[in-house]
């Protein structure tokens, strides 16, 4: 109900109003009809299937490409205020004893997760994973008494609420993150023909919409889309004399492979000056560098220079980088000087 939904985004999430397009999208996925969401980076996207699983039931699968943004996903969850919400994610780093909790709870007759969030990769590989949400399709929610026969009838089930493709422009080779496990999605419409679909990117030009609606077989999904104009950002862009660095202000820095070491020295200068002079004390960013050592190299130059600074890549244990990122979210590192990873 819509008296529901807003009750939910007010005591739930702390939100007084919506953004353009999540009521509708929000309602449109509690009908158990596919939708496809398109709002830009801050736009609200994860509002438009955190709040439907909260409100519905079931447990909802969120398909997400990194553990890193799992995880950053989920400890927001939990921490969620003024009210935590039920999350959990599954991966091969998941810890053994959490691993065996979270499953228990799936197990239940009524589990209290509300979303469930797993890499494609985890998804696709996984058999046990599989025959686990088929179990959660066919399990009893609740009865109702049938009047006329006397007998309890079953009211609802499907204690799977829906699947929820985050980043969903990975599944198609016309996407700039193509990922091939990905592509393999479609299956869940194979597998669960009446599990509610919501496809959600930042970016997709329409012959991207019509492709990932083709591969994840919604072809009937509902389209929600927004300007990608952020009026409260402001954008800029600066060279460096060998015109190969540049700063993307408020947004992130990205800082580009220098061939010559003196060139480098200039642009780390230039770069640890920039953040100093525009952010001083309260910067909070990322900076993405082209390698691993790079991102090491940035970050120890910052570091020693009197900014909070650390690295984040892949090559780095489970442990450290969620360690980096937890900091990082609380305030005690300003920078994280980062690959993709």
């Amino acid at each position: 109900p819509d008296d529901q939904i807003s009750r939910a985004n007010r005591h739930i999430f702390g939100n007084t109003t919506f953004r353009t397009n999540q009521r509708d999208a929000i309602q449109t996925t509690l009908n158990r009809q596919d939708v496809f969401v398109l709002m830009p980076t801050g736009g609200g996207k994860s509002l438009c299937y955190q709040l439907p699983a909260v409100l519905s039931k079931g447990v909802t699968i969120v398909v997400s490409p990194l553990l890193s943004l799992i995880q950053d996903q989920v400890t927001s969850l939990v921490r969620n205020k003024p009210a935590g919400i039920p999350a959990a994610y599954l991966s091969s780093q998941t810890a053994a004893k959490l691993l065996k909790a979270v499953l228990r709870d799936l197990h239940r007759p009524v589990p209290t997760i509300k979303l469930l969030y797993v890499t494609p990769e985890k998804l696709a590989s996984s058999s046990s994973l599989i025959s686990l949400l088929e179990d959660l399709n066919r399990r009893v929610r609740s009865y109702r008494k049938d009047l006329e026969t006397n007998t309890l009838a079953v009211y609802a089930q499907e204690m799977l609420a829906r699947f929820v493709v985050d980043e969903a422009h990975c599944v198609t080779q016309w996407g700039h993150d193509f990922r091939p496990d990905y592509n393999k999605l479609g299956r869940l419409k194979e597998l669960f023909p009446d599990v509610p679909v919501m496809a959600l990117t930042a970016t997709a030009p329409q012959k991207v919409i019509d492709s990932v609606k083709k591969v994840l077989k919604i072809p009937r999904a509902t389209v929600f889309t927004m300007s990608f104009n952020r009026t409260n950002l402001r954008y800029e862009y600066q060279r460096d004399q060998h015109h190969r660095t540049g700063h993307l202000a408020h947004v992130l820095l990205s800082f580009d492979v220098l061939e010559k070491e003196n060139e480098e020295s200039k642009a780390l200068a230039q770069l640890h000056a920039y953040i100093s002079s525009k952010y001083a004390n309260n910067v909070v960013g990322i900076v993405y560098c082209m390698t691993k050592q790079q991102s090491e190299d940035v970050a120890n130059y910052l570091f020693d220079r009197g900014i909070q600074a650390d690295f984040y890549h892949a090559g780095q244990s489970s442990t450290d980088r969620e360690m980096v990122q937890e900091a990082w979210q609380d305030g005690q590192i300003k920078v994280v000087c980062a690959t993709i990873a």
